[in-house]
């Protein structure tokens, strides 16, 4: 008789084995296919095992992005981060409305983490209003392949600052200085000698600029495809004619430009490339112009006109004054406004967005931008209706509504007086609070 021989199963793999070869593997292939995931949750993975700590720490991708956007305390956590090895290489860096960071943190930064700059390629200073042409001159002493910076509503930034950034990042191909008002046509030249290979250039409210500074950037800048001179009304048909010199232009924004006449469109009209277009307030422009940019930039896909808007922007002058300062009220009264307007006119979503937020001043404007941006940034389509949303929540918020109604709709039922009272006298100190003006309810 043959003798049987006897297969005994395979060892079971111990807990370690798992997380080596299974458990870390998948883990690591979830991350690096989740560009969701955000600073917080991935340094929480550090955590779980030592063997996930290694395996996350040995893949540099991960680490390549700082993100402290709004951050509290932002300046002293970008320090102590950059001075961990894993961020050695960091690429980007977003601190983006973190209030209180200064120019003392970027010199802290110069003097202790110099090295761990050399790699960064985008930087995010947008609504830093502390920082100088000082902090400036030290950030940039450490980013040699800075490509994408942005410092987006910054007063205090200047020509100087500008000359610092030219002289230390010589591969800028993304610059935004909207709302950097002190930024005059000396820091134009500054831009248009220093690059030429300048794709996306924003000059939104840079109202110091002429056409001095305008045509040196036009002239010499030639590869840029993004030009936003949103809200600057100094330029004149003598630099916008030089706008045909951008033969890849593809998005440019003239809102608000008062002096563009028709022959000057027509001139800009010779970029065939323009997929958007923005004359939104270009009082001076007629239906020739528009249907000759029209015809010629067969590539478009958004073009917005400002013989559209005349009554509209009329009606809404009202409106925003109708409601007075941002406030709970004051925001529920210039919606409904808005919204009226909006059911007597024909307007795409993209447009009412464009519209209903031209009027914006201040602290409103800012935030609208910053909205636009949040949403932007995670792929949310902008939609009149969600930005309703993120404007009540901002100056209506859902616990002031909740308030109001019940305030509204208090009955005595079968409270007896003395509770009926003091309920009254709780909800209508809260609905009063918000109506002055207070951003949250006060507690009783």
């Amino acid at each position: 008789m043959e003798e049987k021989t006897s297969t005994s199963p395979a060892p079971a793999m111990d807990e370690d084995d798992v997380w080596c070869k299974e458990t870390v593997p998948k883990v690591l292939k979830l991350v690096c296919c989740s560009p969701s995931l955000n600073q917080k949750d991935l340094i929480s993975l550090l955590f779980v095992s030592p063997f996930l700590y290694r395996t996350l720490l040995s893949s540099q991708p991960l680490w390549q992005l700082l993100n402290f956007r709004e951050f509290n305390n932002a300046g002293n956590r970008l320090i102590a981060a950059l001075s961990l090895p894993r961020y050695q290489h960091v690429k980007e860096i977003n601190l983006e409305f973190a209030s209180d960071i200064e120019d003392t943190h970027l010199i802290l930064i110069k003097q202790k983490c110099f090295d761990s700059l050399q790699s960064l390629e985008s930087l995010n200073l947008n609504g830093c209003q502390k920082i100088s042409d000082t902090g400036i001159q030290a950030i940039t002493s450490c980013c040699p392949r800075l490509k994408t910076f942005s410092v987006y509503w910054n007063v205090r930034v200047t020509d100087t600052g500008l000359l610092h950034t030219v002289t230390n990042c010589k591969h800028i191909v993304d610059l935004n200085i909207s709302g950097c008002k002190n930024i005059s046509d000396r820091g134009a030249q500054l831009v248009a000698e220093n690059y030429p290979k300048l794709e996306s250039l924003n000059l939104t409210r840079c109202v110091k600029l002429t056409d001095v500074g305008l045509k040196q950037l036009l002239q010499k800048c030639l590869s840029l495809q993004s030009l936003n001179l949103y809200a600057v009304s100094s330029f004149t048909d003598e630099a916008y004619k030089k706008i045909c010199l951008l033969t890849r232009l593809t998005f440019l924004d003239l809102c608000g430009a008062q002096n563009l006449s028709d022959q000057g469109l027509k001139c800009i009209s010779k970029c065939k490339n323009l997929v958007s277009l923005n004359l939104t307030w270009c009082v001076r422009v007629t239906d020739e112009g528009v249907i000759a940019a029209a015809q010629s930039c067969t590539s478009l896909e958004f073009l917005s006109s400002a013989m559209q808007i005349y009554s509209f922007m009329l009606c809404l002058v009202v409106c925003w004054a109708a409601a007075g300062e941002v406030s709970p009220e004051g925001a529920q009264t210039w919606l409904q406004g808005v919204d009226k307007i909006f059911r007597a006119m024909v307007c795409c979503d993209a447009q009412k967005v464009l519209f209903g937020t031209y009027m914006f001043a201040d602290e409103a404007e800012y935030w609208g931008e910053n909205a636009r941006q949040r949403m932007d940034a995670v792929g949310t389509v902008i939609t009149w209706e969600c930005f309703k949303g993120e404007f009540l929540e901002k100056y209506f918020p859902a616990d002031v509504r909740s308030k109001e109604i019940e305030f509204l709709w208090l009955k005595q039922g079968s409270m007896i007086v003395a509770d009926y009272a003091a309920k009254f006298e709780e909800l209508s100190r809260s609905v009063l609070t918000t109506i002055q003006g207070e951003p949250k309810v006060l507690s009783v």
